[in-house]
């Protein structure tokens, strides 16, 4: 379904909720579209984020990269925000790992902060052997598995890094997943590489081609804009989830996905709407008309 936006101004950030959608906009507003009546509420202005990200139960979303090393956290449910500094850089991006905030900054530093406080460094390690921080994962109690511009991997704790490794030749890492002694790294060259961990040291399985340039990934499914199509698929089997047309990269989306089912959101590139998809079959596409399955809903 298309949702009008609340203003003419463009959407700069989205984030997809339980039952509602965050939209921050160039004016500097932070909006919530409830799902459930259709109507969008004004959360005020909180600076032009970039990214929008949203902790694991969903309590608490940070707003990064709207200029400046200011960081703010606001609470989902009230509508109450705090706001700290990173440093002197501009925070540029930033992830959820448990209770800390991980944020990248433009000088390449990049700290988990933990209530306004920095619990740990991640970037820079000795001898620059890392490049931007550009995906995070946990990589257990203390340790952070990180993915940089440079197509590598690494686990870091407080400063030291643990262990590296290539993963994608000549094209930046764009997120990560460590679970269970099994690492897998999505690429800006639109390629999947699965690493097994043992005895802190990382073996590579496989690489497998995704021809998605990956912008998230959550549980077992992936999602990254082609042409003008944000397309959500199943990492294990490389099938469509799910698929929004109508948008193109340089337009804000999300996704979320709980189970079988799957939200994705994406800002329209042909005028001032949202574009809804709600799915929980093999493939659903967003555009017009609306298709489930093949069939015309």
């Amino acid at each position: 379904r298309r949702v009008r936006a609340p203003e003419t101004t463009a959407p700069t950030a989205v984030c997809v909720l339980r039952d509602a959608v965050l939209a921050c906009f160039a004016s500097k507003k932070l909006w919530r579209l409830d799902l459930v009546i259709g109507e969008w509420r004004d959360l005020g202005v909180h600076g032009a984020a970039r990214r929008l990200a949203l902790d694991a139960r969903e309590d608490r979303v940070a707003l990064i990269g709207g200029g400046g090393s200011s960081v703010v956290i606001l609470e989902v449910e009230s509508g109450s925000s705090t706001t700290f500094s990173t440093g002197a850089a501009a925070a540029v991006s930033g992830w959820w790992v448990g209770d800390d905030l991980v944020v990248a900054s433009v000088d390449r530093r990049c700290c988990a902060w933990r209530d306004g406080a920095c619990v740990a460094t991640l970037a820079p390690v000795a001898d620059n052997a890392l490049g931007a921080v550009t995906a995070v994962a946990s990589g257990g109690d203390g340790r952070w598995v990180v993915g940089d511009s440079r197509g590598r991997v690494a686990l870091i704790e407080d400063g030291a890094l643990l262990w590296r490794a290539d993963a994608h030749a000549k094209s930046a890492v764009l997120a990560v997943q460590f679970a269970n002694g099994v690492l897998h790294s999505f690429g800006r060259d639109g390629k999947m590489a699965t690493f097994e961990v043992d005895d802190d040291a990382p073996h590579l399985a496989s690489i497998q081609p995704l021809h998605v340039s990956v912008s998230g990934v959550c549980d077992d499914v992936t999602w990254g804009v082609v042409g003008a199509e944000l397309v959500v698929l199943d990492v294990a089997t490389n099938m469509r989830r799910a698929t929004v047309a109508g948008t193109n990269r340089g337009r804000p989306h999300g996704v979320r996905v709980a189970g079988n089912s799957v939200r994705a959101v994406a800002a329209a590139s042909d005028d001032n709407d949202f574009l809804i998809v709600e799915s929980e079959t093999k493939c659903v596409t967003c555009g017009a008309p609306l298709v489930a399955d093949g069939v015309a809903a």
